[in-house]
C-alpha cells in the first residue's frame, strides 16, 4: 500500500518493495506535481492514476531509481532491453564481455547516480595500470580497447539519462586516454604486390596430406603414406577477391551479392544488403550505413570473371537438379547468390577469409626471395588497397568515399590520414626541385 505526503503543491509517494538480503525493508519513493490548470477533482484522479502506476512498477520489479540501482544491475537491463534490440548479436556479445571483465569489476557495485566523471577516469587509470594477461605475459591495453570501454559506458549512461535515472552523463566530461597506438597502421598491397597477388590467384599449388591410417569398405585398416595433390584456387574465390580488390566491397557485402545485383552491360555492381553473423548462424541484413547502399563500376576483367562464374554455376545447378538448395528470403523467394557452397546454399561468411589467408601462405612457400613474398594482410586489406591506389592516382576523396560506402567523407579521411600525409610529403619533395639553384 502506498503512503502519500503532500508538501505545498507536491505529493511524495512511498511504496514498500519487500526486504533486502539483510532483512531491511526496501522503500521506493517518487514525487508527483499535479497540473495546476486542472480542477481539484481531476488533479485527484491524476494523482490516483500516478500512484497506481508507480505501485504497479514497484510490485512488478520495474521501478528503478538512480540512487538505488547499481551500475551492474542497470548495465544488464540496458544490454538486454536496449542494446540487443538495436545492435547485432556479435556486438552485444562483445559488449557483455567488456562489462563482465573490464567495467563491472571496478564500478559494478556503485549506485548509478553516484558515478561521476572522476569515477570514469579512475576506471581508466586502473585498466591502464593493471593491463591484461595473455599466455602468462602482461600486456598494456591499447587505445582501441579503452575506446570500446567508453562506447559501452556511454551507451549505458545515455539510456539512464533518457530514462531520467541520472541528471547527466558522466562520460560527456571524460575523453578516452591516448595510450599506445591510437590506430594500427593500414595493411594493404602496393602496386608491385598487386601484380604478384593476381598471379598468385592463377598459380597451381601442392596440397600435402601427411601419412595416416584408414579403413577400407570391408572394415580392414591400412596405412597411407604422405602424398601431395596439385590444386588451383576455385573460380568463385578468384572472383570474390577481384570484387573485393577492384570494387572495394566489405566482406559481408561481397558474400551477399546475388546475380540480380550484377549489371553485365553497364559493368556495375549494386550493393544493397549484407550478411551478419550471430550466435545462431549468419543472416541477411541491411548494409552498414545509409551510404553503404551504392552502385560501383568495376573493370572489364571483373565482369568477364563474373560471367565465367555464372556459366559454371548454372552448369552445376542443372547437373544437381533437385539437390541444389536455394537460400530463401522471408517471403520464400530464392536469393540466387553469386558465391555458394557445393549444394547451392550461400557461402559461409568466414570461408573467403580463410581461403585468402591460406592462399598467401601457400604462395609465399613457392617464393625464395623475401622481397617477392606477399604480406600477410587480412581480407579487408584488399578494400584498403583499392582506396590507397585511388588516392595515389589523385582521385577525389569524395569519390573514394562513395565507392567505399562510408557514412561521410570524414570517415574516409580519418581512416586514411596517415596515407594522405605520406602522399603530401612526397608532393612536397617533388616541389623542392623548384627551389634548387640553377633550376
Amino acid at each position: 500500500m502506498a503512503s502519500i505526503e503532500k508538501r505545498n503543491n507536491t505529493y511524495y509517494i512511498t511504496v514498500s518493495g519487500g526486504f533486502d538480503h539483510n532483512g531491511k525493508r526496501i522503500r521506493h519513493r517518487t514525487k508527483f506535481v499535479p497540473d495546476p490548470g486542472l480542477s481539484p477533482a481531476k488533479q485527484r484522479r491524476e494523482l490516483e492514476r500516478f500512484v497506481f502506476e508507480f505501485e504497479d512498477k514497484v510490485m512488478s520489479g520495474k521501478s528503478m531509481e538512480g540512487d538505488r540501482i547499481t551500475f551492474r544491475e542497470f548495465s544488464y537491463i540496458w544490454l538486454n532491453d536496449v542494446a540487443r534490440k538495436n545492435l547485432e548479436e556479435p556486438t552485444c556479445v562483445n559488449y557483455k564481455m567488456y562489462l563482465d571483465t573490464k567495467i563491472n569489476p571496478y564500478i559494478g557495485d556503485m549506485k548509478l547516480n553516484k558515478i561521476k566523471p572522476h569515477t570514469i577516469i579512475k576506471l581508466y587509470d586502473a585498466l591502464i595500470e593493471k593491463g591484461y594477461i595473455r599466455n602468462g605475459v602482461r600486456h598494456d591495453y591499447q587505445y582501441v580497447t579503452l575506446k570500446r570501454v567508453q562506447d559501452v559506458l556511454n551507451g549505458v549512461f545515455k539510456t539512464a539519462l533518457r530514462w531520467e535515472l541520472i541528471d547527466r552523463n558522466p562520460c560527456d566530461a571524460v575523453k578516452t586516454p591516448k595510450v599506445g597506438k591510437s590506430k594500427e597502421k593500414l595493411k594493404y598491397l602496393d602496386e608491385r604486390q598487386i601484380r604478384l597477388f593476381l598471379e598468385a590467384l592463377e598459380k597451381e599449388y601442392q596440397a600435402v596430406f601427411r601419412e595416416h591410417d584408414r579403413v577400407d569398405d570391408t572394415g580392414k585398416p591400412y596405412h597411407v603414406g604422405t602424398y601431395t595433390i596439385p590444386y588451383k584456387l576455385p573460380l568463385q574465390y578468384i572472383v570474390f577477391f577481384y570484387v573485393a580488390l577492384f570494387g572495394g566491397l566489405r566482406r559481408g557485402e561481397n558474400i551477399t551479392l546475388t546475380w540480380e545485383d550484377i549489371d553485365f552491360d553497364a559493368n556495375t555492381i549494386s550493393i544493397n544488403k549484407a550478411t551478419g553473423k550471430g550466435v545462431t548462424g549468419q543472416y541477411i541484413k541491411e548494409t552498414k550505413t545509409r551510404n553503404s547502399n551504392r552502385v560501383v563500376t568495376v573493370p572489364n576483367e571483373v565482369i568477364r570473371l563474373l560471367k565465367r562464374l555464372k556459366f559454371e554455376q548454372n552448369k552445376q545447378r542443372i547437373a544437381m537438379g533437385k539437390d541444389w538448395i536455394e537460400t530463401l528470403d522471408e517471403d520464400g523467394n530464392p536469393y540466387h547468390f553469386v558465391y555458394t557452397q557445393a549444394d547451392g546454399q550461400q557461402m559461409y561468411i568466414d570461408t573467403p577469409s580463410q581461403r585468402f589467408t591460406k592462399l598467401i601462405k601457400d604462395y609465399n612457400k613457392t617464393v625464395e626471395r623475401e622481397e617477392d613474398k606477399l604480406p600477410q594482410i587480412s581480407l579487408h586489406g584488399l578494400r584498403h588497397t583499392m582506396a590507397t591506389l585511388l588516392i595515389a592516382e589523385g582521385m577525389e576523396i569524395s569519390t573514394v568515399s562513395g565507392r567505399l560506402g562510408h557514412a561521410d567523407i570524414s570517415t574516409t579521411l580519418d581512416i586514411y590520414t596517415h596515407f594522405l600525409k605520406e602522399r603530401d610529403k612526397t608532393a612536397s619533395k617533388k616541389l623542392e626541385k623548384y627551389l634548387q639553384k640553377g633550376v
